[in-house]
């Protein structure tokens, strides 16, 4: 119950994924209300969900090497590219980054108040058979497939639609989610 007037011009700052929010906030609080972004300051955030860049390092056997500390963003991504959003562009189009056999126990994980990162990251491993956590366990295959042969062939944007494994009404919804995404015509 704050009594204090928002102010019409402010500084954001912040690194990695806090680059990320600075810069969506500034254009956020910029369209919406009328906030001038006096500075930001971001540094080293994911800015071109679209592109391969951010996904090379999440798309790999192990997604990214260090489960037991970094599993939970697989459910994070999971959940922001699934049908959770309405304003999703692949909201509804069956071009979900969580795979319909576990999307509903991943969320449940992720939506628990009293479930740690680290904890999250435990039922991960335990979630596999072999207790080798593979994210193509809780991502869509076609998805995981899709980004996996872009990087295999060394495409920088595999949302771009002249890249021959970019297939309308198999993954253009979930590209046209991942650009909705993008900071880089912002900055």
């Amino acid at each position: 119950d704050s009594r204090s007037a928002l102010g019409d011009a402010a500084f954001y700052i912040g690194a990695s994924e806090g680059a990320y929010a600075s810069v969506a906030l500034a254009e956020g609080f910029r369209a919406a209300l009328g906030v001038v972004p006096v500075n930001t300051f971001a540094s080293a955030g994911p800015y071109r969900l679209g592109s391969a860049a951010i996904l090379k390092t999440i798309i790999n056997p192990v997604a990214g090497g260090d489960v037991e500390t970094y599993g939970y963003i697989g459910i994070l991504l999971g959940e922001v590219y699934s049908s959770t959003n309405p304003n999703a562009a692949n909201f509804g189009q069956g071009q979900d980054l969580l795979n319909d056999e576990n999307r509903e126990l991943a969320l449940s994980w992720l939506n628990d108040p009293d479930l740690s990162k680290l904890e999250m990251n435990a039922k991960l491993i335990d979630f596999d058979a072999d207790d080798e956590y593979r994210i193509e366990n809780l991502w869509n295959l076609k998805i995981v497939q899709f980004l996996r042969d872009a990087v295999e062939a060394g495409v920088e944007d595999p949302c771009d639609p002249d890249y021959e494994g970019y297939v309308v009404g198999e993954n253009d919804k979930f590209c046209e989610a991942l650009k909705q995404n993008d900071l880089i015509d912002v900055l």
